[in-house]
């Protein structure tokens, strides 16, 4: 666990300061501070409220404060220690280059037609991603918050590759059809369609809170919607990383077939 902790503290400072080199940050300590205390800085957060409000309802809680801190010290080193590491051979790394030659005069974007308009595209395609991972979805809600057996953890893996797969498809989907209507800001656009997803496991969660979850105090309620929106956030900015990065490899292919003059 602790070696796979830090190959990914690593490759996280790695690609965070890559990336921050390519949109021109020259400080490559700022890419260690970004990569190393963000995320596990709003899960940190995110829990202590969760213990703070299982403490003020008196409710047993699973670990105490003082082994909680240790966990998250101990988090916070290695992490941080391995995204320090990885920013710095990130940020020796030569900047990616971009495939072919930026206008410095921006050129107008026409209109685009209603069905192309990000609340009607996010939704549809986010609908999508979920249906393909809905039944996984819910077989892991039952496993973590109904004690129930789970042994699919092959199709887990299968399931978790076929969501990249599909994330990837469908943000380089809009961004291809995007470009066609001469529309050229596709970043957010692709991250918002990777994202959407999660909006609809946020609303799935909240159905099975209400039909299937037998809890009948506000601490248990609490819990279950602290935990599952820590998921569906890392769940969300983790699609939405996939579906910007497949655009990004997507239109640098395009482009850098254009012949320069």
């Amino acid at each position: 666990m602790m070696v796979i902790l830090a190959l990914w503290g690593f490759l996280n400072g790695y690609t965070t300061s890559r990336t921050l080199k390519f949109f021109g940050t020259t400080d490559w300590n700022f890419s260690a501070i970004v990569a190393a205390f963000t995320l596990p800085l709003f899960i940190s957060v995110t829990l202590g409220f969760e213990l703070a409000l299982a403490w003020l309802a008196r409710t047993a809680l699973r670990y105490s404060f003082k082994a909680n801190l240790l966990r998250i010290v101990g988090w916070y080193l290695l992490n941080g220690s391995m995204c320090y590491l990885g920013a710095y051979r990130g940020y020796m790394q030569k900047a990616v280059q971009i495939p072919s030659p930026v206008g410095t005069v921006r050129r107008p974007i026409p209109a685009m037609p209603y069905h192309m308009s990000i609340l009607v595209v996010a939704p549809v395609l986010g609908f999508i991603q979920f249906a393909s991972m809905y039944a996984e979805f819910s077989y892991l809600l039952d496993s973590v918050f109904r004690s129930h057996m789970y042994a699919m953890f092959g199709f887990l893996l299968m399931n978790m590759i076929m969501q990249v797969l599909i994330v990837s498809l469908l943000a380089i989907l809009q961004t291809y059809v995007q470009l066609c209507y001469q529309n050229y800001e596709w970043w957010w656009r692709s991250f918002a369609v990777g994202a959407a997803g999660a909006l609809w496991m946020a609303g799935y969660a909240l159905l099975f809170l209400v039909t299937k979850m037998k809890v009948s105090d506000f601490a248990g309620d609490a819990s279950f919607i602290v935990y599952i929106a820590v998921f569906i956030i890392c769940y969300g900015c983790a699609a939405g990383a996939v579906a910007v990065n497949a655009s990004y490899y997507f239109v640098s292919k395009i482009y850098s077939s254009i012949r320069k003059d």
